[in-house]
């Protein structure tokens, strides 16, 4: 996933050597926050304002 940021590489590998797979997911702010405070995600990983 390099093309997708540094962060989001960093943490991809680092899940990898602890068996981990990341499965990436892109929205909007608000929907992110309400998706991980309802428990259908586990982790934001990367938030930005454009």
């Amino acid at each position: 996933m390099p093309e997708k940021g540094l962060a989001v590489e960093l943490v991809n590998k680092a899940l990898e050597r602890k068996g981990y797979q990341m499965t990436l997911h892109i929205y909007n702010w608000q929907r992110a926050l309400e998706m991980q405070q309802d428990g259908s995600y586990d982790q934001i990983l990367s938030k930005y304002k454009n």
